[in-house]
């Protein structure tokens, strides 16, 4: 007499050997990288959770309790990293492992409804489908949310034959159903397919519990989130804010008409993975030179990409319909093929991973189908399973192909990341994940900067292994002053910027055009630069200047990309425009050059042209950092047209001044000036232009106009603080260029400082004081002036900064070592 075990282990033997089969291959793509930066979030939330912090995000200079994502991915996370600390790999092993628990979840689901064997066949198509496997070793919710699903489909039918008053099936559909929306948002068509079918059936009670306690979940979620917690100004746009804003569309219209263009978009995009194709993708970002056996396998799949949506299609049609007419509990599963379409179509990010949890239910559809097909044919129960394996073996042959190169191309880059990436830069290829080594880096990074040191960088994922330094997270679109209000906020003495295949470097733009800091370069691992950041106020200026030169090659489309943004910022639209159109026709691939050339033809008044190319933006992978600025941009630079065609002077002459100063905000300094300059020449009266005319006057180095714009001020009302102020730097100014004394020219620096300070210009009095320290570096006063402002603007690291420099100058400041002492508490 066998034991239950073993009666279970032989009976589901073919899926438990295909279980260790997915691990295996699972285990084979094992590395340091992630795909999303998503994966590295992660990983911190759910490290902080398992070590009793709750969600906090720590590996930042302030510790961030908001959370972007979904949080409960975190949660279930938090067991492993109880045990492995900060470990990408436990983490990505565990997340595998979920992957199991869906495999063996939707095995039940396919054996109760159609039998061991065809739930098998059904089984075959997912453990090889490369998009399911390497989702399944990355830090990323999509394995738990398939689970879910399967485990909700299985316990619904189960409770079709519940005894009358049986609850467990139900209390397990609650549990999942009530936390499920805060693993994945779009979980919400999974949980309102439920309360649909339970509403059809008039359940009416169970319809009720499922909404209130999801709401409960989803509502505590929220309130700790959005009201205890809030969001920072600067954080990341959440899911569910990105549905509403728009991206395709002008800012000023409907959102209706937003919702219908991102639907067309989508629609074609997916249309050939939506009618089967889905069944074969192929990764081949993370393919590298492969063999002549895949690339045979990948052309035939390119002459069968129009066939196969042929005989799918019908498949699923026939499927979806038989499972409707035979089964009380069909609805659920129509409702959320239906429920969840809608959301990825209507969601303005554009990837292929989202279709991942279509694919259980392609297959079970399919199964449906041929189901149906052989009791018409009624064909014999040997050529039944012949076929139906048959099928299955078709799906799986091209995709076993497509998994061995991935493992292979994965191996050889664990082997010698450093070997595997100089190979890539010398053959030429685009595959950007494979040129980050991330424990390479680290190790770098971890001898080059002191432990306590702060790194400004776009990339969350070097986080989890440098220790205790922390990563200012700033991301590749960020403006120029953006990206230099940040550095001095958090006293960041490093940046860490990485390249494309093409050489161009992730901050490049924002390094180039600064002119509060110039860069030393420090070392390059893997086309990953580190940079120490310097100020150009306290450094001859032959020496920062020679930093911002970078050679253009116009026979490249980084060469092009290079000069078509010098061209954009000197006005020359026009130019500009050609260049990124002959940039993006070598690289199409490369997402700076399209949003370039949106910002070309918005600044450029050519609205239309700017709309259009936003809407191929979107297609572009990491589009969702450059969007938000790109559509506010096309927003300014309509607003602006349409108010230089306003006959009221006072609304035109207001609004002006608002567009130079986002112009200006942006780093489109030129811009921003030519705005308000041409504003004043039509109405010279307008006082608050006019100050701001001066201001950019002044910055822009333009003193004769900026007289004359202070001329105006002195005319309208001498006795303004602000004017008078203005009339005191101008003042300091001229008697800077005669004097040659250190200790005056300091002097006159600071009081200009103090001058700017008063009319709350903060950065502007900041860089003075800087100049007057360069001036004179053995004078305390400057840094004591810094700190001071700093506390005042509530910037703690920047005026700690300060005050170690002040240290530097003055060991006895009591004040320094008090400020410092009460910090360090």
């Amino acid at each position: 007499m066998t034991s239950k075990p073993a009666a279970i282990f032989r009976q589901h033997r073919i899926f438990l050997l295909l279980s260790v089969v997915y691990l295996l291959l699972g285990i084979l793509r094992l590395n340091d990288l992630s795909l999303y930066t998503d994966s590295t979030r992660y990983v911190i939330w759910g490290n902080s959770f398992a070590h009793g912090k709750g969600l906090v995000d720590d590996t930042q200079p302030e510790p961030e309790r908001y959370v972007v994502n979904a949080p409960l991915f975190s949660v279930v996370l938090s067991p492993v990293l109880l045990l492995f600390p900060m470990s990408l790999v436990a983490a990505k092993v565990w997340t595998l492992f979920i992957g199991v628990f869906f495999l063996a979840a939707f095995y039940a689901f396919l054996a109760r409804l159609f039998g061991r064997s065809l739930a098998l066949v059904g089984i075959i198509p997912l453990v090889f489908n490369p998009l399911v496997v390497l989702l399944s070793t990355e830090v990323l919710s999509e394995t738990t949310f398939l689970f879910a699903t399967a485990a909700c489909f299985l316990l619904i039918d189960r409770m079709e034959s519940d005894p009358p008053g049986s609850r467990p099936n139900f209390i397990m559909l609650l549990v999942i159903t009530s936390f499920v929306i805060v693993l994945r948002e779009v979980a919400i068509a999974l949980v309102g397919a439920v309360i649909l079918c339970f509403l059809f059936s008039k359940n009416y009670k169970r319809a009720l519990l499922v909404t209130l306690l999801a709401a409960l979940i989803v509502g505590g979620w929220m309130y700790r989130n959005l009201v205890l917690v809030g969001a920072p100004a600067a954080s990341q746009a959440s899911n569910v804010n990105f549905i509403f804003e728009h991206f395709l569309t002008p800012p000023g219209s409907s959102l209706a008409g937003e919702f219908v263009q991102r639907f067309s978009t989508n629609l074609s995009g997916y249309a050939l993975h939506l009618a089967g194709l889905i069944f074969f993708p192929v990764p081949d970002k993370l393919i590298v030179e492969p063999s002549g056996v895949f690339l045979a396998c990948y052309k035939a799949m390119g002459s069968l990409k129009y066939i196969i949506p042929f005989l799918f299609v019908p498949l699923f049609l026939a499927g979806l319909w038989r499972d409707l007419a035979n089964r009380k509990n069909a609805l659920v599963r129509a409702l959320f093929v239906a429920g969840y379409l809608l959301i990825i179509l209507l969601y303005p990010v554009f990837d292929i991973r989202f279709l991942i949890p279509l694919v259980p239910l392609d297959i079970f559809y399919v199964i449906c189908a041929l189901k149906w097909l052989d009791e018409k044919v009624h064909s014999a129960p040997a050529r039944k399973m012949f076929t139906a394996w048959a099928l299955a073996l078709l799906v799986a042959v091209p995709n076993i192909i497509c998994i061995a190169e991935l493992e292979s191309t994965n191996i050889r880059y664990e082997r010698d990341p450093l070997t595997f990436y100089d190979n890539l830069q010398h053959s030429g290829l685009n595959k950007t994940l494979f040129a980050k080594p991330w424990r390479i880096l680290a190790d770098t990074i971890r001898r080059r900067t002191p432990e306590a040191a702060t790194i400004a960088g776009s990339l969350k994922e070097i986080c989890i292994f440098i220790g205790d330094r922390k990563l200012l997270e700033l991301n590749g679109a960020v403006p120029v002053t953006t990206f230099e209000q940040h550095l001095r906020s958090y006293a960041a003495e490093y940046v860490m910027a990485t390249s494309s295949s093409d050489k161009f470097l992730s901050y490049e733009f924002q390094m180039g055009e600064s002119r509060r800091y110039w860069f030393e370069h420090l070392s390059n691992v893997a086309g990953m630069h580190l940079y120490k950041v310097r100020s150009t106020f306290t450094a001859p200026r032959d020496v920062w200047l020679s930093t911002k030169r970078v050679a253009v090659d116009t026979s490249t489309s980084t060469g092009l990309l290079r000069l078509a943004r010098w061209e954009l910022l000197r006005g020359q639209f026009d130019a500009a425009i050609s260049l990124l159109r002959q940039a993006r026709h070598l690289d199409q691939t490369q997402v700076q050059i399209q949003y370039q050339l949106v910002i070309a033809y918005a600044l450029g008044g050519r609205i239309d042209e700017a709309t259009r190319e936003l809407q191929v933006l979107c297609q572009y992978g990491q589009s969702t950092t450059f969007l938000p600025i790109a559509s506010k941009i096309i927003e300014i630079a309509s607003s602006q047209l349409r108010v230089e065609a306003s006959e009221n002077l006072s609304e035109r002459s207001t609004l002006s001044v608002n567009t130079a100063r986002f112009y200006w905000s942006l780093g489109y300094y030129g811009q921003a000036y030519k705005t308000i300059k041409g504003s004043l020449s039509k109405d010279s009266t307008y006082f608050v232009g006019l100050l701001w005319g001066w201001e950019y006057g002044m910055q822009m180095g333009d003193t004769a106009q900026a007289r004359a714009y202070l001329r105006q001020l002195n005319a309208i009302d001498r006795s303004n603080v602000v004017v008078r102020q203005f009339g005191l730097i101008g003042q300091y100014a001229d008697s800077l260029r005669r004097c040659t004394s250190p200790g005056e020219r300091s002097r006159l620096r600071m009081a200009i400082a103090e001058s700017y300070r008063i009319v709350d210009l903060p950065d502007e009095s900041i860089d003075e004081a800087l100049r007057a320290s360069n001036e004179n570096p053995d004078s305390g006063s400057p840094w004591l002036f810094q700190a001071r402002l700093y506390e005042e603007k509530k910037m703690p690291f920047a005026a700690r900064a300060a005050y170690k420099h002040l240290l530097e100058v003055d060991p006895g400041s009591t004040e320094a070592k008090s400020a410092l002492a009460l910090t360090s508490q």
